[in-house]
């Protein structure tokens, strides 16, 4: 189960930039949410033959609401730039806090992956967002349910290796295609993504702890599609910490 709470401000701003002494406004609106939702999950292992393991999975988490508070503000002034000085504001309104609930859309995750003699991982995953259900305290911003669907490879040379780091690492591949809850020209925005990373173990042993880098370059978007795209790339740094048995750390001494 996972307890989620924060805010987040949108700011809506008209101007009149080319007439003088005309009104201009900034309306703010401060969204705060907090509430419990649950995601379920299944989990099958079974061995092969020849040192092999197909691994099977899936997850769901159902549609939740939020209890949720909108607080929204309105400034009012002539200046063509609001400075956030009192001298500028010609007036000020401030609405009376609106309560209701953000509804969390549903998602669902299915996964596979087949395990070669300890040195190759073949993965597949598919995950499905309904964001076409999403509501904002009984307001829908219009979005489309999203999918995404990633094959990734990883070779482990040496699972046994402790004193070398190259053959101790895990190297990695992969490649998704999805469409985005973006909808632009009335279609979802394309979206996919190719990927290289590594994760070394943090001891020199058969540790499970490790450090993972990833790279990835990806294109969101079509111009013949949506009349739009983009690219872009992203490097995520990251450590996992596994205590087992290989870690001697984790062992409680009998004398300290």
């Amino acid at each position: 189960f996972s307890y989620y709470f924060g805010f987040f401000d949108r700011t809506t701003e008209l101007r009149f930039i080319d007439q003088p002494g005309f009104l201009n406004s900034i309306t703010s609106d401060n969204i705060s949410t907090r509430g419990i939702n649950g995601e379920y999950g299944l989990a099958y292992r079974r061995g092969l033959k020849s040192n092999n393991f197909l691994s099977l999975g899936a997850s769901f988490e159902p549609q939740r609401k939020l209890a949720s508070k909108k607080v929204s503000s309105t400034f009012i002034f002539v200046a063509p730039e609001f400075t956030g000085s009192a001298s500028d504001v010609v007036d000020t309104l401030i609405a009376t806090p609106d309560t209701g609930d953000v509804v969390q859309p549903m998602h669902y995750s299915l996964g596979a992956s087949l395990n070669l003699n300890r040195k190759w991982t073949v993965g597949i995953e598919y995950d499905f967002w309904e964001w076409s259900k999403l509501e904002i305290l009984g307001n829908n911003p219009a979005l489309a349910n999203s999918f995404s669907l990633g094959v990734g490879i990883e070779f482990w040379p040496d699972y046994r290796a402790s004193s070398d780091l190259l053959k101790s690492g895990r190297y990695r591949t992969g490649f998704r295609y999805g469409q985005s809850r973006v909808i632009l020209d009335d279609l979802n925005l394309n979206e996919f993504g190719i990927s290289f990373g590594f994760a070394l173990p943090l001891l020199k042993s058969r540790s499970f702890s490790s450090l993972n880098v990833a790279l990835e370059y990806g294109q969101r978007g079509s111009e013949k599609r949506n009349s739009f795209s983009e690219s872009f790339t992203s490097v995520n740094i990251g450590v996992t910490l596994m205590p087992n048995q290989f870690d001697r750390w984790f062992y409680k001494r009998k004398i300290e």
